[in-house]
């Protein structure tokens, strides 16, 4: 089975303005300390629609990705989102 462990990062930032932006690593790391077999992913929208010009968000998302891996956490899958 798997985790969304981060959603909509882009326009979903509530915590990570409270607690920091490097919660979201922790919650990676968090979830695969306790199962260690779960698949964790995280998850965007806007990222190809609009024939994929939406650099901004785009670059937000990698930016995310990159930066929760460089912190720790581990991201077995990207999703992204067509509805």
């Amino acid at each position: 089975y798997d985790w969304d462990v981060g959603n909509e990062p882009y326009s979903e930032q509530e915590f990570q303005k409270i607690l920091g932006y490097e919660v979201m690593a922790d919650w990676f790391r968090l979830v695969r300390e306790y199962d260690p077999d779960v698949r964790l992913y995280i998850n965007d929208f806007s990222i190809i629609s609009g024939l994929g010009m939406n650099t901004d968000h785009q670059d937000h998302y990698y930016e995310t990705i990159r930066f929760i891996e460089e912190h720790g956490g581990q991201i077995d899958g990207v999703g992204i989102q067509s509805h």
